[in-house]
């Protein structure tokens, strides 16, 4: 069968089907001319198809309605999913800005800390071989053992300790770990009894804690710094310590 004569079938079988659903109607409007059926009939008959159109029209006009409320349900939906997810981005990007102002803020904090700490850490060695030229012999003053640490005072850390959480569990409690150097406690009273060597032992001591602090300190700034995205995260700050403890294998013989 060519390819035009199927669409014209179909045509044609419609046509047919429209006129013989009509053909009643036809019959009724000639005998209603002709005078076959009384008044009545006719009023009945005209009033039966008049509220048959305003039913059809009325079905229509509600089906219409329906769908034009449920495209405006859909419309109000997505209008509001759009809004919300405009309000999540701009609470995550405000958030963010939060995380990145803390981070640069104690990073350079602890910039400054390290270099006064590393400075004060020269300054303790020279003292150290002091006070190991003297021996056994004691002072004759009083040392304050409280000055020999270097001081510094975490502001930044104190005025924000409150937000940092933002930075995540992980990095906050490097954060605390390593400003807590920061906060030693120094109310020991002035040695007076102390001989050099004994001194000197001290003052090692604490370089040694400084030594481990720099590279504390070290790290947990570069987590700071991860939060730019400009680096990675190295990790938590006790996977580094277990680094660094871990015997080193030369592999060069």
């Amino acid at each position: 069968m060519p390819w035009w004569v199927s669409p014209w079938v179909g045509i044609s079988a419609l046509a047919i089907g429209v006129l013989l659903s009509l053909r009643p109607v036809f019959l009724l409007v000639e005998r209603v001319a002709s005078g076959g059926i009384t008044p009545g009939v006719a009023t009945l008959l005209g009033a039966l198809i008049g509220f048959s159109a305003v039913a059809w029209q009325a079905r229509v006009g509600f089906r219409n309605l329906i769908r034009s409320q449920t495209s405006q349900s859909e419309l109000d939906r997505k209008a509001r999913e759009h809004e919300a997810e405009l309000v999540r981005r701009e609470k995550e990007s405000d958030r963010r800005h939060e995380r990145i102002t803390l981070a640069g803020a104690l990073s350079g904090e602890l910039g400054a800390a390290y270099s006064r700490l590393a400075n004060g850490r020269s300054i303790l060695r020279l003292q150290a071989s002091a006070y190991k030229a003297m021996g056994n012999s004691i002072p004759p003053l009083p040392i304050d053992m409280n000055a020999i640490f270097p001081k510094f005072e975490p502001k930044v850390f104190n005025q924000n300790i409150g937000g940092l959480g933002l930075l995540g569990p992980s990095t906050a409690s490097d954060v605390v770990e390593v400003y807590q150097v920061l906060f030693w406690d120094r109310s020991a009273p002035p040695s007076t009894a102390l001989a050099g060597k004994q001194l000197a032992s001290i003052v090692e001591m604490q370089i040694k804690v400084i030594d481990q602090w720099l590279l504390d300190c070290y790290h947990v700034n570069q987590r700071l710094l991860s939060v730019f995205g400009s680096i990675a995260d190295p990790g938590p700050l006790i996977m580094a310590r277990q680094k660094r403890e871990e015997p080193h294998i030369d592999n060069t013989h």
